[in-house]
């Protein structure tokens, strides 16, 4: 088949572009998922590091943010990769805080073992090869354990594990293959949350608790080769020592020959302080405070970080964490025997849900702002500040002061060129009514933040909906949850008069009183879509369709419908012409997210199934679509929510819907597609396989044509 066939035969249909009407309801559109802010790994804790010393590179997995990538950083280029399951049959882990780690130099792997999920104990072995990057799973533990420590005895070439649940005080030893429990003359104690690092100079394992109790110094255990086994013996010191915390890191610095301990939480908080042991200035074996300053990079106090020792710069290296139970951290810190240093500052949004994000045109960027805090004690407090995102990378402006809130709207006006913020809460209930403008300022290249004075306005609200009608420049807002309970009025804000207007006296119907509703405005058909949502009265949510044209409100009654849901994200996609809604939630707390995603035409939805690696479920999300680069941004959000709200994270991911028949990606259907496709199909190449068969032949022509045909 040449290419000027192919044009004669498809001739009759150019001239069909995307946005002239909807396309045939027989052709799909193709969606696929990108997590684009993957260059480095996201914030954690409770994960686990090892350090590859053959490979000269840090191997991180897993931690309470749900992470199942492996994020390796090459300690001689100072640079990351980041790899993720390749398909849903290769050999992986499961999502897993609390695991351990350690690297074999004997069998060029790091060991990783147990961990917990949702309240679950692990006890699974599986071996990293940095040289693959691949993961082949071991022989189990006899017990399954969580928070236990594991090291790599470099003199007798075995891995071993301590600790990790109540009663569990034997010593598991592997060499190769299995698991050996060794009852030892002396025991640790029961451990859970300590830390453990093997001293190649003194040939032991300095074993430090990780119990919270404040102002008591930490019991300090090492295991030692007798000569025929191991056994423990509990140090006792003359001078000073690190306090009992939570989670404390250690590491062996093998270029000074000291063990590095950062300190875990004591229950007043994180604490700041960095000691070595054996201190060389001492005749004993004691410790030494080496620095209290922790600030640097945004390090403040930490805990439940990694920490292991970089041989080829011979500094110890610390990622992740959590301070004071808030937020976990994205930052790499090192430390050369004197000082703290940042490799990566604390980049990009932390974990929140419930922020608000829009897309200013005016900028170019996706502006994301407020959300709560979410932490390793559940949701605690909100946000003032924000981020940009254009596509490639995130930037964290400068903002003048706006109360901290989440739940709250952020829509883009093109009459201000801003976007506007309204209303939103506290996770306590502390609702709010003020509209504020962020007004971008493409000469400074900075954001001006004030607030917009109109009376009357809506009464104080939290999780209502809220969308931008381009054609009559207003935003309408409809229910969310007041200081009274759920609210069914219906608001609308001039931008050119700077007045709201209660559109509630004038309406013959509406939807029930409901607040988290997904909620966009409809460009073709001129009317704004609100799906679902709940009243707080009920455990689940409605699964009703809804259009506002402007004077009223109509219920649609479709003949398929998507599963209830609330705290949904909706956008309108131009490249289909079609509303789209994707994620939310239905259900009591513990439930997990919805990860579906929904088109809807007017007339009915239809379900599409993205290709390849999704974000999974989750609810909450800031989301916002890029009109420059044609993708839906969304960040963050609620994941699992059982366990106090532990999985969760801070990824960013970009959904990019089109037509199949848009063949070059730009948007439209048109004669330009037909001839990128003939180029590639008079040459066989791969790329031309359209139907996805593994031939390039004419069932693809076919298959071309027909979607061509219909515009998508």
């Amino acid at each position: 088949m040449c290419k000027s066939l192919l044009r004669s035969v498809l001739a009759a249909c150019v001239g069909l572009v995307l946005g002239l009407g909807p396309p045939a309801a027989s052709a799909q559109p193709i969606a696929e998922w990108k997590w684009v802010d993957h260059s480095v790994p996201n914030a954690r804790y409770r994960h686990a590091a090892a350090y590859d010393w053959e490979s000269k590179v840090m191997v991180i997995f897993g931690g309470d943010t749900g992470e199942t990538d492996v994020a390796e950083y090459n300690c001689i280029t100072g640079t990351w990769s980041i790899f993720t399951q390749p398909t849903p049959n290769t050999p992986w882990p499961s999502r897993r805080g609390g695991l351990a780690m350690a690297y074999d130099s004997v069998r060029d792997v790091v060991v990783m073992a147990g961990g917990d999920f949702n309240g679950v104990a692990y006890k699974d072995t599986w071996l990293w090869s940095v040289q693959t990057h691949s993961w082949t799973q071991g022989l189990d533990m006899p017990q399954a354990r969580s928070g236990h420590a594991m090291v790599f005895d470099s003199a007798r070439g075995n891995i071993l594990v301590y600790g990790g649940g109540a009663g569990l005080r034997d010593l598991l030893v592997r060499t190769a293959g299995p698991w050996t429990s060794v009852t030892t003359a002396v025991n640790a104690n029961d451990q859970t949350g300590h830390t453990m690092a093997f001293d190649a100079v003194r040939q032991r394992t300095v074993l430090v608790e990780g119990a919270s109790s404040a102002n008591v110094s930490a019991n300090v255990f090492e295991c030692y080769w007798t000569g025929s086994a191991y056994d423990w013996i509990q140090r006792s010191f003359n001078n000073v020592s690190p306090k009992r915390g939570r989670d404390p890191s250690i590491t062996f610095d093998s270029a000074r020959g000291v063990c590095v301990l950062v300190e875990g939480d004591d229950n007043n908080g994180s604490q700041t302080e960095t000691w070595i042991y054996p201190d060389p200035g001492s005749s004993g074996a004691e410790w030494k405070l080496v620095s209290s300053d922790f600030s640097v990079g945004g390090g403040d106090k930490n805990t439940e970080a990694s920490l292991v020792f970089d041989t080829y710069n011979a500094r110890a290296l610390l990622f992740g964490g959590v301070h004071d139970g808030r937020a976990p951290r994205r930052y790499l810190l090192s430390w050369n025997g004197s000082f703290w240093g940042s490799l990566m500052p604390n980049s990009g949004p932390h974990p929140i849900a419930f922020s608000a994000m829009a897309f200013d045109r005016s900028a170019g960027r996706s502006l994301v702002v407020g959300g709560h805090n979410l932490t390793i004690y559940g949701t605690q407090g909100s946000r003032s500040d924000g981020w940009t995102w254009d596509g490639s990378e995130w930037l964290y402006p400068t903002l003048s002061s706006f109360a901290a809130r989440g739940s709250h709207s952020l829509v883009y006006d093109p009459t201000l060129q801003s976007c506007l913020m309204f209303g939103g809460g506290t996770p306590n209930g502390n609702r709010r009514s003020d509209l504020v403008e962020f007004k971008y300022s493409i000469a400074t290249g900075q954001w001006a933040v004030s607030t917009i004075n109109a009376s009357p306005a809506p009464q104080a609200r939290s999780e209502h909906a809220a969308a931008y009608d381009p054609v009559n420049r207003r935003m309408i807002l409809f229910g969310g949850f007041g200081n009274q309970g759920a609210l069914s009025d219906t608001w609308s804000f001039d931008s050119l008069s700077a007045a709201w207007v209660d559109l509630t006296p004038g309406l013959s119907h509406s939807p029930s009183i409901r607040g988290s509703s997904a909620f966009a405005y409809d460009t073709l058909r001129g009317v704004f879509v609100l799906f679902g949502g709940n009243n707080a009265t009920s455990n689940y949510a409605f699964n009703d369709t809804w259009e506002f044209d402007g004077l009223d409100w109509k219920q649609i009654v479709t003949p398929h419908s998507p599963p209830g849901r609330r705290s949904a994200s909706m956008y309108f996609e131009p490249r289909i012409q079609k509303i789209v809604m994707l994620m939310g939630a239905n259900g009591p707390n513990g439930t997990p997210g919805l990860s579906d995603l929904w088109v809807y035409d007017g007339l009915d939805w239809e379900q599409l199934v993205p290709a390849g690696v999704s974000p999974g479920g989750r609810f909450g999300c800031g989301g916002a679509y890029d009109t420059q680069r044609q993708r839906f941004v969304l960040v963050a959000g609620k994941d699992v929510t059982g366990d106090q709200n532990r999985y969760y994270n801070a990824q960013s991911w970009e959904l990019e819907i089109r037509c199949p028949a848009d063949f070059n990606r730009d948007g439209f259907v048109n004669g330009n597609d037909y001839d990128a496709f003939a180029e590639l199909f008079d040459t066989a190449d791969p790329d031309a396989d359209f139907n996805a068969d593994g031939f390039v032949n004419g069932n693809d022509y076919d298959e071309f044509a027909d979607h061509f045909d219909t515009g998508c």
